[in-house]
């Protein structure tokens, strides 16, 4: 190229140098490449690495034997002389054979018309040298009228030239739509620019820790919509020694550098009609021209959005008809920001009329959103009401109504009953109990006493007379509540959904309690309908909470834990780990992960579940399994301190939620412990005196199972073994035939130790083969574990009788897996004291299982008096000074 041309700027035609860190991208040189393709549109907003994008596709294509000239556009080629020139110059600087000479200025050709000059050009360029591809970047800042037509002149003259150009706006009047009929267009759209999670990742590099770079990376895709201009600044954050997490919460359209890009690049390059209307639109998730004309009061907003959408500022819509827009993130965040400064913005004041404008539409959920920003009590009453009230708060949409009532007086409430119905609910679920039963009786005197009742809003109120009765655990009414649930279907509309699915989660865990399982699982899948066609995943959730308890208590490990996942995925992915829905769900999951044997499992869902559940929502069960997870955990480890502690904890929450059946579960469940591990805590469980009369508790209920092995043990330790044998196996027998196949393992479980003790070894090994069978296919193993060193002896004596032989491998491997892991659950630690003699370990081992120094002494062969020697040696020997101490140590340390 001639050196004579001074006016030339070199700069040009090529792409600017990168600096900093550069990700290789195949993006447009693939696209270039793509079959048919003869234009390529990168339009994006600033930002998004339009032009790094296209200087990645042009060096890799160069690289690989192509003729891409490339031309970086101004304001100044807007002129269509200069646009020409600067085409002949690009395509020369890259070897084409270009039979033009450039003037010594583009004025020069002043005199000639602009349609001899293109056709000059055109036929220059059309060569057999010619360039492979044109890059024209920033078009959009040359466009006009003069310079799309001479792009149209290149599309149609050069046919063996692909065009690709970037540009902020959709370039207008090329022939884009006539190409994309015909295939030959490629749109690549600001979505194709943003970084993935995998991008942000390569691109942050060494500067986040590995442990937790995939989850932070992810974070910041997300936070920033894979925006490049956003992970740069963040890049330089933490390269400026920010913390990774704080600059993470800098990915925030009012930060400075942000603001600042959007106000010099975005905001301020707008005309003021646009810059109002996205101040006054900006607290929408979703906009559209009705909406945007309603709140600004003005007429062209539609024509505003659409304009703005194709200049692509930060503007996309949301359909295809383009009915709805929304802003980026970051972008409505600095709007936000920015209208919050401005006193031309009445925030509250264009509250109250979305909130119109969306009731008048339809859209309650959106009208209650912006009546909550309003703070008029008034408007927030009536849009609550239009939305169900309490439903809204039944469907998981907790928060909203509680702000919702912050603003209500008892006036508002009591002209709105399904709005009082919220408070009264939101009161249940604070474990208000007395106060929300008194005021449901508040509310249905005020019903009863209007002329013409609403049968709909009778309806609600015995659905709610029910859920009362659940968060009341109201024994004495449970028949009472079934069957007048039962009867409602009769009476609720078959449209609404919502009671239905409600009525049905009550009845489904209703028949949970009084194990109706055929019943409760029916009633949960059709709940599980009705819940799907309001789109409540939250209530849909507690429905699987229900099953999984059928399933436990049948027995079946596996389906119960398959079934609690579900609900646990939805709990996490929609409302988050550390929600009161998933606390819920993972009291129960820390129960089946104890029966499962991963402790480690279990009590991290305890962690998880107990301090949330003890804040908010829970019911009787919820509670029950909670607990029971904590004592177990903490009985498995020998730690009788945290058994108490546990203990403590459950008396005081069932005092202050009035709860009286999960203290009398937690006492029996710690009998149970006590009487099993040697624990010593006289002040709860039945009297030893009373073995003459067994428990009177109906074997559906939960506490009957440790109710009944306190029973049992009890009478083992007064010697009555074949007594208590004999108990167990009729308790196992009437748990099987109501299908409580796990309470009839526990049973069957003690009932073989009993046998054993008896001295009745086939017995013994008839009721440990129903234990075997029932828990390998299940992997239930953490029951039999629990028994210790007393089944390993069990099962010894078992495989020594001859019928035994006949045993199948499925059953053999899983006796030895319990064999192996009651052997690691007992072996002792490396700093265990190793100076106890054999005699004294057999004295430890009987007194860990609960024996007295005479059933001791008779165990042992040897006299009282010798027992109380032996333990004395052991307790100098251990550091303690009791029976206790000496147990808790000896299963902590695994002693024996």
């Amino acid at each position: 190229m001639s050196r004579n041309v001074t006016w030339l700027v070199d700069g040009k035609l090529k792409p600017p140098r990168p600096t900093g860190v550069r990700l290789p991208r195949e993006l447009i040189r693939d696209k270039a490449r793509e079959k048919n393709a003869r234009l390529v549109v990168v339009q994006a907003p600033a930002g998004y690495g339009k032009t790094s994008a296209m200087a990645e596709g042009w060096e890799r294509l160069n690289r690989d034997g192509g003729r891409a000239a490339w031309l970086s556009l101004d304001e100044h080629d807007a002129d269509p002389l200069q646009f020409l020139c600067y085409l002949i110059a690009a395509t020369t600087e890259v070897g084409c054979a270009v039979d033009y000479e450039l003037p010594p200025h583009p004025q020069a050709l002043a005199g000639s018309s602009l349609e001899f000059v293109t056709t000059a050009v055109l036929k220059a360029l059309s060569g057999a040298a010619g360039p492979t591809h044109i890059f024209l970047d920033d078009f959009h800042r040359a466009e006009c009228d003069e310079t799309a037509q001479i792009v149209r002149r290149l599309l149609s003259d050069l046919p063996k030239t692909t065009l690709v150009i970037s540009s902020r706006a959709y370039p207008r009047h090329i022939g884009a739509a006539d190409l994309r009929a015909r295939g030959g267009l490629v749109d690549v759209a600001h979505g194709a620019l943003q970084f993935s999670a995998a991008e942000v990742d390569a691109y942050l590099g060494e500067l986040i820790d590995a442990a937790h770079r995939a989850d932070y990376c992810a974070k910041l895709a997300e936070r920033t919509e894979g925006w490049p201009i956003a992970l740069q600044a963040i890049r330089q954050l933490i390269k400026s020694g920010q913390p990774a997490d704080a600059a993470l919460t800098q990915a925030s359209g009012r930060s400075g550098v942000l603001s600042d890009y959007f106000i010099e690049q975005v905001f301020d390059k707008l005309p003021e009609t646009h810059q109002h209307m996205l101040l006054r639109t900006a607290i929408f998730e979703r906009v559209n021209g009705d909406l945007a004309d309603f709140i600004c009061e003005t007429g062209d907003a539609w024509a505003l959005l659409d304009e703005l959408e194709r200049s692509d500022v930060f503007v996309q819509s949301l359909d295809p008809e383009r009915q709805w827009y929304r802003y980026h993130k970051l972008f409505a965040e600095f709007l936000l920001e920015r209208a919050r400064r401005s006193p031309a913005v009445d925030r509250r004041r264009d509250s109250v009329r979305a909130a119109q404008w969306f009731g008048q539409k339809g859209f309650q959920a959106e009208a209650f959103q912006h009546a909550l920003a309003s703070q008029d009590a008034g408007l927030i009453a009536e849009t609550l009401d239009a939305i169900g009230g309490w439903r809204h708060g039944v469907l998981g949409n907790l928060k909203g109504v509680a702000t919702a009532l912050s603003y209500l007086s008892d006036d508002n409430l009591k002209a709105y009953p399904r709005v009082w119905l919220a408070e009264i609910y939101r009161k249940l679920k604070l474990g208000e109990f007395e106060v929300a039963h008194q005021e449901f009786r508040a509310l249905q005197r005020q019903i009863a006493g209007t002329a013409t009742p609403n049968a709909l809003l009778q309806n609600e109120l015995a659905i709610f007379s029910g859920l009362i009765t659940i968060y009341r655990d109201e024994t004495s009414q449970l028949e009472q509540n079934l069957q007048h649930l039962t009867d409602m279907v009769a009476t609720a509309g078959p449209d609404d959904h919502f009671l239905h699915a409600t009525r049905l989660n009550l009845l489904c865990g209703l028949y949970a309690r009084t194990a109706q399982f055929q019943q409760a699982v029916n009633t949960g899948e059709a709940s599980i309908h009705h819940y799907r066609q309001v789109g409540s995943l939250y209530g849909e959730s507690f429905i699987y909470f229900h099953e999984a308890i059928v399933f436990y208590r049948q027995g079946r490990l596996r389906d119960a834990v398959a079934t609690l996942e579900q609900g646990l995925d939805i709990a996490a992915s929609h409302f988050g780990p550390g929600s009161e829905l998933y606390a819920v769900l993972a009291a129960l999951a820390a129960m089946l992960a104890y029966d499962l044997n991963d402790l480690a499992k279990a009590q991290a869902y305890l962690d998880q579940a107990l301090p949330m559940i003890e804040q908010c929502d829970s019911w009787c069960e919820v509670f029950i399994f909670a607990y029971t997870a904590g004592l177990a955990l903490a009985a498995s480890k020998g730690d009788f301190t945290a058994v108490k502690d546990v203990r403590r904890r459950a008396h005081f929450m069932a005092e202050r939620r009035q709860l009286p059946r999960v203290a009398a579960y937690v006492d029996a469940y710690v009998a149970y412990l006590d009487i099993r591990h040697g624990f010593d805590d006289a002040d709860k469980g039945p009297d030893d005196g009373a073995l003459d009369n067994p428990p009177d508790t109906d074997i559906i209920e939960l506490e009957a199972l440790p109710l009944a092995c306190v029973y049992a043990r009890k009478l083992m330790r007064a010697g009555r073994n074949a007594e208590a044998a004999r108990y167990l196996t009729e308790r196992a027998r009437e748990a099987e035939g109501r299908d409580l196949m796990r309470a009839s393992i526990t049973f069957s479980l003690v009932a073989s130790i009993a046998y054993r003790e008896a001295g009745d070894i086939n017995a013994a090994a008839e009721q440990f083969d129903v234990v075997v069978r029932r828990s390998m296919f299940e992997d239930v193993k953490r029951p039999i574990i629990d028994e210790g060193p007393v089944v390993t002896a069990l099962i010894n004596d078992i495989e020594s009788l001859a019928v035994q032989q006949r045993s199948n491998r499925l059953r053999d491997r899983f006796v030895a897996e319990l064999m192996t892991e009651i052997s690691a659950e007992r072996r002792p630690n490396a700093d265990a004291p190793s100076v106890l003699s054999p005699r004294e370990k057999d004295v430890l081992r009987n007194l860990i299982q609960g024996r007295t120094n005479r059933e001791i002494a008779q165990a042992v062969d040897a006299s009282q008096n010798t027992v109380k020697f032996h333990l004395k040696n052991i307790y100098q020997k251990l550091g303690v000074s009791s029976r206790e101490e000496a147990v808790r140590l000896s299963l902590r340390n695994r002693i024996i």
